[in-house]
């Protein structure tokens, strides 16, 4: 068994530091490194079709809004939006933390993936408008949606496994046991957050001067952005299948773009959305061998000496380690550790858990690969001719990061240690 870590654990590593490098197509590198684990043993083909299918639903959503997305722009309506927004900041750096305000708004209630999916086309055209790189304003989107999963139950999935593992419903995360609950914490981290961006981007503060022309505008397009919207906030709470959502969306999008069908899938993102694909089976042969597991537990040994070197070790490795692998299984198996470690150092388990959760749902935002909505922006970055490094996106995504996890962290510790 030890051995069969020791080749997954080298897999994977050699595979995240060729994604890292993004000097090769991400999507063949996920599938060797994924043909690589069926070829030494460490999972089956049987394997590799089962963990895809468990993860169907993120799939179909992907594929679905991908599509959607593409029909939302040709419909004329994410000119218009820029143009709006344009004419009310005036400034590029106004434009991008209005739409990172909007951004955060609407994924408290639905996917990252899906928000930064549905807000690309926006971002691309204000800055074509300004005439100025899309990378900003893409990766600013992603990591607002990431840092505003966690306000609400529905707003991403590993805020849907706390909850489900630990009883805790909807107002709970606002308000729980007489004291403010993650919701709280996350608001105040994402003041702290947008004042650092403010920051960062303080070079782009030219006014701007624009006279938009009238476009025409289809709102078959926009109806059904708003409709999915609402439909992937309550299938979940409802318990019924997000990704038949999905699928709904793609279709009817395909419908909408009607002679332009052949232009969905010429600019549909097959590099990202195959990269997902192979990572899920990459990040999935090191939970069948138990490495995610042999991680959480080390991390539930040291952290039983005291409670502040408990909460400050499971907050900190979990944005370590969400930095570079996907934070689902994770979070699924941080929840029972954060239990023992709490019966260990007699503390609640609360803590823990909000500092597991905001360190692992932030932490993706530290590298291009950290979140599955990094991915996805990055993907957009390069279809717009621009390259993407780990360096250029840790300039943004590192500061953003520690401000928020650290507000966050000093928060938890006063209210609830």
């Amino acid at each position: 068994m030890i051995e069969i870590k020791a080749i997954a654990l080298t897999i994977f590593v050699i595979c995240y530091f060729f994604i890292l490098l993004r000097k090769y197509n991400i999507a063949v590198v996920s599938w060797i490194s994924a043909l690589f684990m069926v070829v030494f043993g460490v999972i089956s083909l049987s394997d590799v079709g089962e963990i895809l299918y468990s993860n169907w639903e993120i799939l179909a959503i992907y594929w679905g809004i991908m599509v959607l997305s593409i029909a939302f722009f040709e419909s004329g309506m994410p000119e218009f939006l820029a143009a709006k927004i344009l004419n009310k900041v005036h400034t590029v750096r106004g434009s991008i933390i209005a739409l990172c305000l909007l951004t955060a708004f609407i994924s408290a209630f639905v996917e990252n993936v899906a928000v930064v999916l549905l807000m690309a086309p926006i971002a691309v055209s204000i800055a074509k408008k300004v005439k100025r790189s899309v990378f900003p304003f893409l990766v600013s989107i992603a990591i607002s949606s990431n840092l505003e999963g966690t306000l609400t139950l529905i707003g991403d999935p590993p805020a849907i496994i706390v909850a489900l593992k630990t009883g805790m419903n909807f107002l709970d995360f606002f308000w729980f046991q007489g004291k403010p609950s993650i919701a709280i914490f996350v608001l105040a981290a994402t003041v702290t957050a947008f004042m650092v961006l403010w920051w960062l981007f303080r070079d782009l503060d030219k006014k701007i001067d624009l006279h938009p022309k009238e476009n025409k505008v289809s709102y078959l397009a926009t109806i059904l952005f708003i409709l999915v919207i609402i439909a992937v906030a309550l299938f979940p709470y409802y318990g019924l299948p997000i990704g038949s959502v999905g699928l709904a969306a793609g279709l009817l999008s395909l419908a909408l773009l009607g002679r332009n069908v052949r232009k969905g899938f010429s600019e549909f993102d097959w590099k990202s959305f195959l990269f997902i694909m192979g990572v899920f089976v990459v990040v999935g042969a090191m939970e069948r061998v138990n490495i995610i597991n042999d991680i959480a537990n080390w991390i539930g040994t040291v952290g039983s000496a005291s409670p502040f070197i408990a909460f400050a070790l499971i907050t900190w490795i979990s944005v370590l380690i969400s930095g570079f692998v996907d934070n689902v299984p994770f979070v699924t198996l941080m929840v029972p550790v954060t239990a023992m470690v709490a019966a260990q150092t007699g503390i609640s388990q609360w803590p823990l858990l909000f500092g597991m959760l905001i360190g692992s749902t932030v932490g993706g935002n530290i590298t291009p690969v950290g979140a599955s909505a990094n991915i996805i922006a990055a993907g957009i970055i390069e279809k717009n001719g621009e390259k993407v490094t780990l360096w250029n996106y840790a300039k943004i995504g590192l500061p953003f990061t520690i401000a928020a996890v650290f507000t966050a962290f000093v928060l938890i510790w006063l209210v609830w240690m």
